[in-house]
């Protein structure tokens, strides 16, 4: 007859306190300073980041505080162009002349009895200033305070001011004057 088989060697109890073991060596390779040492990085590196937002946003804020308001970033490389005043000298717009308005004073236009600048219509006896090339008229406030920063009619743009030509005709000298590279006399 045949006996039963003899209890499992002790080598399966102790395959069972392996993992044990095997858990015992990782932490004692350093696994939970190599924890440490990720969440470290992931902590520094989230702390390098958030500097680095918060400098960014201080230093636009400052830009924007030194910038006016208006201005676009593109025309930073123009900023003495920004200095420029093109409007009119106010003895200029006051050579412009200047009437009361009545009703019977306009034409019958729709757009002759409302400023193009404020939209308001004009009341009777409103003083109106006529810009004298194009003979738009607009309140006097409102166009002078246009005129001190745009030279050009706020309606069709055309400029009051005369347009100097390139070279003046009295200065052109007619090309027959010269011959051979000398002047006739």
């Amino acid at each position: 007859m045949s006996t039963a088989p003899p209890p499992p060697p002790l080598a399966t109890i102790t395959a069972a306190t392996k993992p044990s073991s095997f858990s015992q060596n990782l932490s004692s390779i350093g696994l939970g300073y190599a924890i440490a040492i990720a969440l470290g990085f992931l902590v520094l590196f989230s702390t390098i980041l958030l500097a680095s937002y918060i400098c960014c946003r201080s230093v636009a804020a400052r830009r924007r505080r030194r910038r006016p308001e208006n201005s676009n970033p593109e025309d930073d490389e123009n900023s003495d162009a920004q200095n420029v005043v093109v409007g009119l000298d106010q003895a200029v717009i006051n050579s412009y002349p200047k009437f009361v308005f009545t009703k019977r004073s306009v034409n019958g236009g729709a757009n002759d009895t409302v400023c193009s600048i404020c939209l308001c219509e004009y009341r009777e006896s409103e003083m109106l200033r006529m810009l004298p090339d194009c003979r738009h008229c607009f309140h006097v406030m409102c166009v002078d305070s246009w005129l001190k920063l745009n030279a050009s009619c706020p309606v069709c743009r055309s400029s009051p001011l005369p347009t100097p030509l390139s070279t003046p005709l009295q200065e052109v000298v007619p090309l027959s004057q010269y011959s051979d590279g000398r002047r006739r006399q």
